[in-house]
Parts: C-alpha cells; structure tokens; sequence
C-alpha cells in the first residue's frame, strides 16, 4: 500500500508481494498529517517545521481566524482518521476559505483527490501548496506518491529523497524509498533506508496495518541482506501481533527455510499457513516443502 508506499494523510500504498518475489509487503503511502494537530488559533510560522503542528493554523496575515477555525481544524482530523472522504472535503474547504494557504487543508484536499483517481488535481494542489511551504517532508512524499502511481519511478524516487532531506528520520518516505528498492532485490539499499522508519513505527505496531507493513518490509530487507537473526526477531514480533497474516508467515517461512535451513521451525510455519493461505501462496508453500525435501 503508497507503508506499503505511504500518502502522509497519508497517502499510503503497499506492494502486495512475497519475499521470495523481492517485493514489498505495502503500496506507496501518502501522509495525512493529521497525527500532530494543533488547534490553537494562534499562527505558527509553517516554514520552521514541516509538519501538520506547524501548519494547521497559519492563517493569512490580514485575517483572523472566525470562531470556529479551530472546530474545522479537528473535524478534519477526524475525518481524515476515519477516511470519511466527504468530511475531508468540507472541513477543508471551509479552512480555505480563510486561510488559502493553509498547509493541512491543501494536502488532506490532495489525497482527497488522490484516493479518487484524480492525481493531476491531486498534484496541482501539491504544487499549489508547495508555493508556500518549500520545507514540507510531507509534500514531497506525497508527489511522489503521484508520481509512482503515474509509473514515473525515477521522479518519484528524486521527491522522496527530496523528503528525506528537508526529514532524515521521516518514516514516509524512508518506507516507500526503501520498498522501491526491496521491489528491485536491492537488500542491502533497502535495509539501510527502512531501518529510519521501523525505528520510527515499531513503538506502534498494533495501531495500524501501516507500521506493520513497514516492519514487514524492514525484515524483508534484512532477510534479503543476510541479516538473518535480526529480520527473525522483527517477523517474531509481527507475528505475535498477527499470527493469522498469510504474507507475513510465508515470508517468515522462507527465511527459515531458505536462509536459516531452520526445518524444525519452518514445519511449524508451513502446516500453519496450510489452513490460511489461498491457493497461489499454497503451491509457494509446497516449493518450500520441497526445500526442506518434503513431500
């Protein structure tokens, strides 16, 4: 999914793949920027962070915001939370209304459109916003993101470095860079730049299938690299959390079986994922058994 490659709203897409295929457990993701909301109806410079908190209420210098500019502020955190699109549509519509450049509604405005198809609207708001808010981690992931999904890979990888620049530790963009580079077997690449954003999800990986994506991915990366006891304690992990992910266990199999020549362990792996697994990931499992010179 855009991790996952991830859309700050985020605009989040993962790759739908298995280990053993070198690709990425999620799609490109998009930011939603709505983890970090401040209220307050006081103005914060956007240019000194790039974050929601900086630019949720940055209104135009010769406009105060109305009384509820703030109530806007939440409902479309809310509403971006719970993906209600319509909610999005109007909260942001209304903070434009008095703040035109105000940097939480013109992104949840993009992935709006994004999640509709629409990227070249999509962009122009991006681009809009980026008049005004050159230092934003956010947008830059994000236009990469549109970018991806336009099958423009090397431009979307430039915005995610861009990101990561204006952000070293920013978890969006790391993930999708790095499921890029999981998706051309770059191992070595790609567990050097997810390693920034599992550090910046693992404390968080029961509250959403994006950091789980991201661990997947990270240990994926570290399966491929060699790495093989550190990608094993991070699918452990996983796996406790969501032992019934037929990815996930097929992924595990195939470090243990394949990289670890853990047979006594990957046995176990294998008959659980026989009572989940649809029929695609079942004929991998038997090439597995076969590894381990089963039947």
């Amino acid at each position: 999914m855009l991790a996952r490659l991830v859309f700050l709203t985020a605009l989040a897409i993962s790759f739908s793949a298995f280990a053993d295929d070198g690709k990425a457990a999620s799609q490109p993701a998009m930011d939603p920027m709505v983890s970090e909301l401040d209220t307050s109806p006081e103005p914060v410079p956007a240019k000194t962070d790039s974050n929601l908190k900086a630019a949720a209420t940055d209104p135009t210098p010769d406009r105060k915001p109305s009384s509820n500019f703030d109530d806007e502020i939440k409902k479309l955190k809310e509403a971006s939370s719970n993906h209600d699109e319509n909610g999005v549509l109007q909260s942001a519509t209304h903070i434009l209304g008095e703040d035109p450049k105000n940097l939480a509604a013109l992104n949840a405005l993009a992935v709006h459109y994004y999640n509709q198809g629409k990227y070249g609207m999509s962009k122009i708001l991006i681009l809009r916003a980026l008049n005004d808010h050159q230092n934003s981690a956010t947008l830059y992931n994000n236009l990469g993101v549109i970018y991806l999904s336009e099958s423009k890979q090397r431009q979307a990888m430039g915005y995610f470095r861009k990101a990561l620049e204006m952000q070293p530790k920013y978890a969006y963009a790391s993930s999708n860079l790095g499921a890029i580079c999981l998706e051309y077997k770059d191992y070595n690449k790609a567990a050097s730049i997810l390693e920034s954003g599992y550090n910046a999800v693992k404390s968080d990986l029961r509250r959403g299938s994006y950091s789980m994506d991201v661990a997947s991915n990270y240990a994926q990366a570290l399966s491929g690299a060699g790495q093989n006891e550190a990608a094993q304690k991070i699918f452990k992990k996983l796996i406790d959390i969501d032992e019934q992910n037929p990815a996930l266990l097929y992924n595990y199999a195939v470090l243990l079986v394949a990289r670890m020549k853990n047979k006594d362990e990957g046995e176990k792996i294998i008959a659980r994922l026989k009572f989940i697994a649809d029929d695609p990931t079942l004929k991998k499992v038997q090439d597995l058994e076969k590894m381990m010179g089963g039947t």
